[in-house]
């Protein structure tokens, strides 16, 4: 319920709004009869229809002009109940307040619109608004204009506007058919199954070689022309287009009669006509320079599709989503992992690198779709193995035609052994550094103005430490003087060359007698132009020092002060020159000391040393000073001795020499005597070749040696001779035991008491290809002289030893062999070795084995020759000494080796019993082999006398032409066998 009180209020503001409306209906009125005065001026407007409108009031009309009646079509006193909405749906209540807070006081808007009048015709009019306000009212004044007729007159103009366009159209279509590479058609299948070509464009004649008019009503010729591989495809086409009017298009090729097979594309809409022909309306051009293009294309796309699904460096390429649309079939090699895993997936969802440097390819995916830039990076990707290796990722855009980024191409290099490499050259580089910085040679760079832009801390220290006063000098400015223009020198010709270069400087800042040795080296640019050069200097102050020592024992004895070899040699050549231009004659001798090994041997080195001192003051002493008196080594002196007249004072000097080291020298408190042998060669007598001289004079020399020692001999053709026949000896003996002209002869050894062959010595024989047999007396010295006896002893005693054997495999009583060693055997060879190589090879018993040795080798006291004869003792063999009492007497090695055996030389039996003092020389030699209970073997017994002589005297065994000669092998098994050994063979 609403009080009372409410009540009255309510009505008192209904009365107040009531008299506020009235008085404002009131004063419009008012300025509505105040303008009397222009309205009659306004109904004389026929054309323009004026109202006066209250915004306020919804735009209830308040003043109309005659014009507005006839416009509208309604007397004035209905139009003055009007509201714009009554002739404009477009103006509603919304409308129309917009519209009046639009316009302000002097403001006017113009508009287009359209009128209902009373008879429900539709009008175009433009509607001019006007504001105005009046004692605080707001009223609109609208001036209406029917623009029917402009309207009409607008789309007349219009209308002749777009005839002109469309007449400049058509000529411009006109103009671009006829220019068109290709013909424009209308096609047109009849209900019949007949074609025609009731429009085509004169480009047809170019493509067809055809005439348009000539296809109007009968297009047969042009299906003709249709290559028949496409004909029968290209009219299922036309059916299946004219059946469901769907477009026709295709390529097909047709045969011109000039032009050859051509390739065409086609386009054209169908369209059914009345009566149910089917016309098609389209295009034709020539496609066959496209068709070249696309075969050389596919043609291209196949080899790069080769290359690419070849190359060994993995392929990605990547969507503007980071996705993966192509992997190369190297990611699967290189990652392990199959391409339908990795291709439309992100690599953060299917992961190839190691850890962050997989956000990271993620990021350089998506910077180079945002920038379109190209970008390298290193990443590291997991190998199949496990292991992690390294590659260079470079990443590329992909740009469509408009030059938008539509993706991202990476194509990967390994670099792992690139890395390892630089990691190893990084390090290379740290130690050659270190190297360099702690080097004790002086390691310079030089720019190409032969200044220093880079010194270690060697050179620093030699150029006196301040390294930021050295940087930037040259040799000229530090260190300056003589020494440093050459080195300069030396910088610009390599500079200049291109070469390397060396060269010894005296370095006056380290000494002033530091030398240094300076190689210069050009450093290239990639061009291969001279960038720098490095110079490496080394201190060889000690190094020149010594090397002048040595070119001071080059050229002289270090023992004895004398000129050696190579100045005797110099000086040899100048006599030769000077003889040739001057006639001059000069004499050269070779001197050696006769038993200076004794003197060695017994009073060492030292006292031998002295002593060849002494021997070269002699030899000075003794010849002229412009003579040349040469050590050549050990205890072999030269004489050179230039402008001698005549021999006979080249004899004088020899007599001189000899006389000379004929006198006592004192050493060690000791006196010494030694002699020597001279031997003699003349220039130009002998030859005028220097090493013939050497030559000669050291053949007369052996020849000296030869006669006795202590004297001199001229060199004679003969020394050549024998010299020339001791090698040819040689070299026939070489190929003598290749050849198998080495044979054994055997000699029984018998026993005297019962007259049975207890063995037999195997003697060495030569017989020669020819016939010839050399005599051993001359090949055995050769063979001992040239070594070859250590060879071919062990063929005797292999030989011997498989003889004795077959002699041995079914005798009762065995016969034993005695081989003669050689010296040689000893010396240089494992002699016990290769005896027990042999008995293991042939089967031979040791016992049946006895070897032969001279007095000779058991003088010189070795302990390898004792323990070498002890070893073979050991073994079971016989020891014996050949031709006892020929050689040195010292019966004391007779207990200190394991002897078992003396053999008396022939030269004791032969003048048995005829000459007493050989008689008693035999008896002493009995004598002393029966007191050390050593077998006595007597050789050479020719006689019966001779053997009844040495049986009577306790000689067991004998030898000789009495008992046989030495034989061969076939003969001695044929006297064996009809004897036998048992029997008597006296």
């Amino acid at each position: 319920m609403i009080p009372p009180a409410a009540w009255a209020v309510l009505l008192l503001l209904a009365v107040c709004a009531i008299t506020l409306q009235t008085r404002r209906v009131q004063r419009l009125k008012a300025l509505v009869r105040e303008g009397a005065l222009f309205r009659d001026m306004i109904n004389q407007v026929k054309d323009v229809a004026v109202t006066v409108h209250d915004m306020a009031d919804g735009g209830q009309v308040l003043f109309a002009n005659d014009a507005a009646c006839l416009h509208f079509g309604v007397p004035r006193e209905t139009l003055l109940t009007w509201r714009p909405p009554d002739w404009d749906s477009n103006l509603d209540t919304a409308a129309i307040a917009a519209l009046h807070q639009r316009l302000k006081h002097g403001d006017s808007e113009t508009l287009e619109t359209t009128h209902r009048l009373a008879s429900g015709e539709m009008v175009p009019v433009e509607v001019m608004l006007l504001c105005q306000m009046h004692e605080g009212a707001s009223l609109t004044i609208a001036y209406t204009r029917n623009i029917h007729a402009r309207r009409a007159e607008e789309a007349r103009r219009l209308a002749y506007e777009r005839a002109e366009v469309e007449q400049a159209g058509l000529q411009r279509l006109s103009r671009f058919v006829a220019s068109t590479p290709g013909y424009f058609y209308t096609l047109s299948l009849q209900a019949d199954g007949g074609v025609a070509l009731p429009f085509v464009s004169a480009g047809m004649q170019d493509i067809f070689g055809l005439q348009p008019g000539d296809m109007e009503h009968n297009a047969t010729r042009l299906l003709s022309a249709i290559h028949p591989d496409d004909y029968a495809a290209s009219m299922r086409a036309m059916v299946e287009s004219a059946r469901t009017l769907s477009p026709l298009q295709g390529e097909f090729r047709i045969r011109h009669p000039e032009k050859g097979e051509r390739w065409l594309e086609a386009r054209s809409l169908p369209q059914r006509e009345p009566g149910g022909a089917t016309q098609w309306h389209g295009f034709a051009h020539d496609i066959t320079e496209r068709k070249r293009l696309e075969v050389l294309l596919q043609r291209r796309e196949r080899s790069y599709r080769t290359l690419v699904e070849n190359l060994p460096d993995p392929l990605f390429r990547y969507d503007t989503q980071c996705r993966r649309t192509y992997v190369s079939p190297a990611v699967e090699r290189v990652t392990g992992k199959p391409a339908a895993e990795l291709i439309g997936v992100t690599p953060s969802d299917a992961p190839l690198a190691v850890g962050a440097d997989n956000e990271r390819l993620m990021a350089n995916i998506r910077q180079v779709l945002a920038t379109g830039k190209h970008l390298v990076d290193e990443i590291g990707y997991h190998a199949p193995d496990g292991s992690v290796r390294h590659f260079q990722n470079h990443f590329g855009p992909e740009l469509a035609a408009d030059g938008k980024v539509v993706g991202v191409l990476s194509i990967m290099r390994d670099i792992s052994e690139l890395k390892r490499l630089e990691a190893l050259l990084r390090k290379r580089e740290q130690e050659f550094r270190a190297l360099v910085e702690n080097s004790p040679d002086i390691v310079s760079r030089y720019d190409l103005d032969c200044r220093r832009v880079y010194t270690n801390p060697r050179g620093v220290t030699s150029l006196g430490g301040d390294v930021t006063r050295i940087l930037g000098t040259t040799p000229a400015e530090l260190p300056g003087g003589e020494s440093g223009a050459r080195y300069l020198e030396a910088i610009r010709a390599v500079i200049t060359q291109g070469t390397e270069r060396s060269l010894e400087l005296a370095w006056p800042i380290g000494g002033p007698d530091t030398c240094l040795h300076v190689r210069i080296c050009p450093e290239f640019d990639l061009a291969g132009r001279v960038s720098q050069v490095l110079a490496i200097g080394r201190d060889i102050t000690e190094i020149d020092e010594y090397r002048r020592v040595i070119h001071r024992q080059a050229f002289s004895d270090a023992l004895t002060g004398l000129p050696n070899r190579t100045m005797l040699s110099d000086r040899i050549r100048q006599a030769i020159a000077n003889g040739a231009r001057y006639g001059h004659r000069f004499g050269l001798m070779m001197l050696d000391l006769d038993h200076f090994k004794e003197i060695n041997d017994t009073m060492g080195h030292g006292a031998g040393d002295e002593l060849l001192r002494m021997v070269a003051q002699r030899l000075t002493a003794s010849v002229r000073l412009c003579d040349t008196v040469a050590r050549l080594g050990g205890d072999e002196f030269s004489v050179l001795l230039p402008n001698m007249r005549k021999g006979d004072d080249l004899a004088t000097v020899g007599g001189k020499v000899l006389r000379a080291l004929a006198e006592p020298f004192v050493v060690d408190g000791q006196e010494l005597f030694v002699s020597c042998s001279i031997g003699i060669a003349q220039y130009p007598d002998d030859s005028t070749v220097i090493d013939a001289l050497y030559k000669y004079a050291d053949s007369a020399m052996y020849h000296a040696k030869q006669m006795g020692r202590n004297n001199f001999q001229f060199y004679q053709p003969e020394f050549t001779r024998r010299s020339q026949e001791r090698l040819a000896l040689e070299a026939a003996l070489r190929r003598a035991q290749k050849k198998g002209e080495l044979m054994l002869y055997y000699q029984p050894q018998i026993e005297l008491q019962s007259g049975r062959m207890v063995s037999a010595e195997a003697l060495l024989r030569w017989r020669r290809a020819g016939g010839e047999i050399v005599p051993p007396d001359r090949f055995i010295p050769a063979a001992e002289a040239s070594g070859l006896i250590v060879n071919i002893g062990e063929w005797v005693l292999q030989t011997a030893c498989e003889d004795a054997v077959r002699w041995n495999r079914e005798r009762a009583e065995p016969v034993r062999v005695a081989v003669n060693l050689s010296t040689r055997q000893f010396v240089r060879n494992d002699l016990a070795g290769t005896v027990r190589r042999i008995l293991d090879e042939t089967g031979c018993n040791p016992a049946w084995l006895e070897l032969e040795i001279t007095e000779s080798l058991l003088l010189e006291d070795s302990r390898d020759v004792a323990a070498t004869l002890e070893t073979l003792h050991g073994m079971g063999l016989s020891i014996a000494i050949d031709d006892f009492g020929t050689g040195y007497s010292a019966l004391s090695y007779l207990n200190r080796f394991p002897v078992g055996q003396l053999k008396i030389d022939r030269s004791f039996v032969h003048d048995v019993p005829e000459q007493r003092d050989k008689c008693e020389l035999v008896k002493a030699i009995l004598s002393i082999a029966a007191a050390l209970r050593l077998e006595t073997v007597a050789e050479g017994v020719e006689t019966a006398a001779q053997a009844e002589y040495l049986m009577a005297h306790g000689c067991r065994l004998a030898q000789g032409y009495l008992f046989g000669k030495p034989m061969p092998l076939a003969e001695f098994n044929a006297v064996l066998a009809a004897k036998g050994a048992s029997a008597s063979w006296a």
